[in-house]
């Protein structure tokens, strides 16, 4: 997807907080326009030491004293409103991110790798909240500069002319390598996503790595991946130092430049001493304000890139759902009810109602493009057919994790557009995937589970025995990617997740391939004790297929038969070759 211009970017984020922006903006205008009294203050005091007037010295004495006093206050509640200010920037863009994620079907692969993802998660995000934050900060500071520089012509307009015009020039000609710095940044992001990535799955492969004899390789790659990323920041702080070291050293030209030609109106009696110290102290604020605008333009690049990076991480986000949007953040006090609770797919607790409505009784219709079957409460449906033959795609598309035109479940003749959403949906792929957390976390996924429906779903996985030999039972730490526990274990533990939360759907893509025959057996005998549950299973084990209530054949990429399993045996020739292959 194209990234949006800038404008929509900042303007749809100050909405989205408008107090906490308007207050940030504030507290920071007040503070710089505090900086200008000090220039009067010094003012007033040169010409109350010129005319002998001690007592007024002792009152600009405490004047000073009370604005620095002010400011250090105001330092304290501009920085407390800022951090509130950037911290909400940055945390709706990174939820709205990670919701956009969430939201894509799950058999869409990631645009990025986890570790490039990862980066743009923090680094972009961060970008964005510091363009927010200049941008806060940047308008009242131009508003202010130009009241200043207001009251420098009118103390001497040609001095002013002669000394603020070419400084400004210098400062804002360095501006045009903006183009520049924006593609630097670029290629430094690029850098250090393909750095972060590249570690990430180093170490995520170790194992392989040292079982390859690739070490050594390895280090190498990451190794040239470090000096590209360096030589890339290198080349980006370079040019952004250059141009930030030119407009800070025409600020000081420019303040030397001031000197020299007020020196002569001085002694000429053109400008007074009192002028010529406000003035000198409003350039610099004039002049550093102009070099603020021009790190500001740079900011905006960088920004705007970083906003770029993130579009390209949701290019298949649906077309409602943007990295602005104005989604709440949960900063303070308890999370809303149905966040707490895990959300719809969790059984309602004893005394609350169910965030859901279920029909246990209601069948579920599948569509293809060829064919119609149902699937009923309290029946196993097993897909099968060959390796490639379009088994896992055709349930993954069911159930909306990788949509296919024309393939859906109908309840009652209408659409299920979202199962996810609108049904009770358990799901056990094929490889789990477990978190580096307890067998409970693993299970619960932070869902409020009642103990019972735990203890239930822990016993029809069959993962009591497993438990029961664990020191720790739920509370063991199945380490990184579930490296701690075998791969039946990991596919039991998936299957405890999945109904852990009461499903009216079970949807398993070959669970059971990692289990012996006993265990397996077992499994399905517990499976089949629950009355209302809707199972969809894809396999070709024979012990899976004898469970079947209803078998569907697929072969290359359609169906072929649907029946019973003794029906199907003698109408389909696939599914003879599949049976006589499976018992060899």
């Amino acid at each position: 997807m194209t990234a949006q211009p800038m404008r929509h970017y900042l303007t749809t984020l100050i909405r989205y907080a408008p107090g906490i922006c308007f207050m940030h903006a504030f507290f920071w205008a007040v503070l710089n326009f505090s900086t200008l009294l000090y220039g009067i203050l010094l003012s007033r005091l040169v010409s109350g030491i010129d005319a002998g007037n001690q007592e007024g010295v002792r009152l600009l004495v405490l004047g000073f004293a009370g604005l620095g006093l002010g400011q250090a206050v105001l330092w304290l509640v501009a920085g407390r409103t800022e951090i509130a200010m950037r911290f909400r920037m940055s945390g709706v863009v990174r939820r709205n991110l990670l919701r956009i994620l969430l939201a894509i079907p799950g058999g869409i692969a990631l645009q990025r790798s986890v570790g490039d993802t990862i980066s743009r998660f923090r680094d972009d995000a961060y970008l964005a909240e510091d363009a927010m934050d200049w941008t806060n900060e940047i308008v009242p500071q131009v508003l202010i500069a130009c009241s200043a520089l207001g009251v420098m012509l009118w103390i001497d307009a040609s001095l002013t002319i002669f000394t603020v015009t070419p400084t400004i020039a210098i400062i804002l000609s360095t501006r045009f390598a903006g183009k520049r710095l924006a593609r630097l940044r670029r290629r430094s992001s690029e850098a250090t996503s393909q750095f972060t990535s590249a570690v990430g799955d180093v170490i995520a492969v170790g194992m392989a790595i040292q079982l390859a004899g690739a070490r050594d390789r390895a280090v190498q790659h990451i190794a040239e991946l470090a000096t590209a990323r360096r030589g890339a920041a290198l080349r980006d702080r370079a040019l952004t130092q250059l141009v930030e070291g030119i407009s800070r050293n025409a600020s000081a030209l420019g303040t030397g430049l001031v000197m020299l030609l007020a020196a002569s109106r001085i002694r000429n009696g053109e400008l007074t001493v009192p002028d010529f110290v406000l003035f000198t102290a409003w350039f610099g604020m004039v002049t550093t304000i102009t070099v603020d605008l021009g790190n500001y333009l740079a900011q905006i690049a960088a920004a705007r890139v970083a906003f770029e990076r993130m579009e390209e991480m949701t290019t298949a986000k649906p077309a409602d759902m943007s990295i602005v949007d104005h989604t709440p953040l949960y900063l303070t006090g308890q999370f809303p009810a149905q966040i707490r609770s895990g959300g719809p797919m969790c059984p309602p607790r004893e005394g609350t109602e169910s965030s859901r409505t279920i029909h246990p009784s209601a069948d579920l219709h599948v569509i293809t493009p060829t064919t119609t079957f149902t699937l009923r409460p309290g029946e196993v449906t097993v897909v099968t057919g060959r390796i490639g033959a379009g088994k896992s795609n055709l349930v993954r598309a069911l159930i909306g994790l990788d949509p296919t035109d024309g393939v859906h479940l109908t309840r009652n003749g209408n659409r299920i557009t979202n199962p996810v959403r609108e049904l009770s949906l358990g799901y056990v792929p094929q490889v789990p995937r477990l978190f580096s957390g307890t067998i409970r976390e693993n299970i619960l996924l932070g869902r409020d589970v009642d103990d019972d429906h735990l203890r239930e779903a822990v016993h029809l996985a069959m993962l009591d025995a497993d438990l029961a030999q664990f020191p720790d039972g739920l509370e063991t730490m199945v380490g990184t990617r579930g490296l701690q526990v075998s791969g039946g274990q990991a596919q039991r533990i998936a299957v405890a997740r999945a109904l852990v939360t009461v499903p009216e759907l079970l949807v398993v893509d070959d669970p059971s391939s990692a289990l012996d025959i006993e265990t397996e057996r077992a499994l399905w005998q517990g499976l089949q004790k629950l009355p209302d549950l809707t199972i969809l299973a894809v396999s070709h084990r024979r012990i899976v297929l004898q469970q079947a209530d209803r078998v569907v054949v697929m072969k290359g990429g359609e169906i072929g038969a649907i029946g019973r399993l003794e029906d199907v045996l003698v109408e389909s020739t696939e599914m003879r070759t599949l049976w006589e292959e499976e018992e060899a």
